[in-house]
């Protein structure tokens, strides 16, 4: 374990030294901090510090700070560049910059308002057989835990996934995928869960 960790380390430094992190395209940076953040928790959890640690820490920070310097005007993330805001894209950022935030990462207040304005404008404007979409950006604004943010974004997180939880028998494998990690709770995914199993029965019949 300690070896593949080390090696997830070194992997990590190499993708980011040769991409350069500020020309990484937005997409690529979210995805690299997630990695980052969820190696940095393995970590901490097990009570691991030294080097790798400190190199962790040090690249969840310049990871952090340049996602966050390629935010469009209204508040998104475009895949690349300063290119028309992506919906996903700026979901994924989210949560990336939320788990960073928590993990000690810390940026603008700012950056993080706008962005949840942006994710719930785009989770409003979805059409209402478009369960996917609602789906996976309720995913990512599950993970905002200050609630004047929601509030100001006009988004109820508990009643939309409600919503939606009622259509679980309808819902694509992605859309009860989504559902599951942001509402959580052993009961939700028992129910869930259920709704996969019989989804995969209707296939085999």
């Amino acid at each position: 374990q300690i070896r593949a960790v080390a090696a997830v380390v070194c992997f990590v430094e190499m993708a980011l030294s040769r991409q350069g992190l500020f020309a990484a395209a937005a997409g690529s940076v979210a995805d690299w901090l997630l990695i980052t953040h969820h190696v940095l928790e393995y970590l901490r959890g097990r009570e691991r510090g030294g080097a790798d640690v400190a190199k962790l820490e040090a690249q969840l920070h310049s990871l952090a700070q340049s996602l966050a310097m390629a935010q469009n005007a209204d508040g998104g993330f475009a895949w690349a560049g300063r290119g028309k805001s992506s919906p996903f894209v700026s979901a994924q950022a989210l949560r990336a910059l939320l788990l960073a935030h928590e993990a000690g990462a810390k940026g603008p207040d700012k950056v993080l308002k706008s962005l949840v304005a942006y994710v719930g404008a785009r989770f409003r404007e979805q059409e209402e057989s478009n369960n996917d979409g609602k789906a996976a950006l309720l995913y990512a604004l599950a993970h905002v835990s200050d609630k004047s943010m929601l509030g100001a974004a006009h988004v109820d997180v508990f009643m939309s996934a409600n919503r939606l939880f009622r259509l679980r028998t309808r819902l694509s494998y992605s859309a009860l995928a989504h559902l599951a990690q942001g509402l959580g709770g052993e009961i939700v995914l028992e129910v869930i869960l259920r709704g996969f199993l019989q989804q995969a029965l209707f296939f085999v019949e």
